[in-house]
């Protein structure tokens, strides 16, 4: 399933609602990597928490059909933690 967000961000669901992929923008991604090193502590200590866990950062880079431009788009994946039923709209 594919959602976009209020920022503008595409949202994709895995099949079984289990995982998330979003489109991200630079400040987004920087916010991610400035936090990083505490989230992995948190996290690592706190295998409980419902804070979402991350799964990976991405920089996607997808050439165009005649190959002279690249499409740039940053991806953040992460496993949701705790289940709410989805509502489809």
């Amino acid at each position: 399933m594919v959602s976009e967000g209020k920022s503008g961000s595409l949202f994709y669901w895995s099949h079984d609602g289990r995982y998330v992929v979003k489109t991200i923008a630079a400040d987004e991604r920087g916010a991610l990597k400035d936090m990083l090193h505490a989230y992995k502590g948190y996290v690592s200590s706190h295998p409980n928490t419902l804070i979402t866990k991350y799964l990976g950062l991405f920089d996607l880079r997808v050439p165009n059909t005649k190959g002279h431009s690249v499409s740039r788009h940053d991806i953040a994946c992460w496993r949701l933690s705790c289940i709410l039923p989805r509502v489809t709209v």
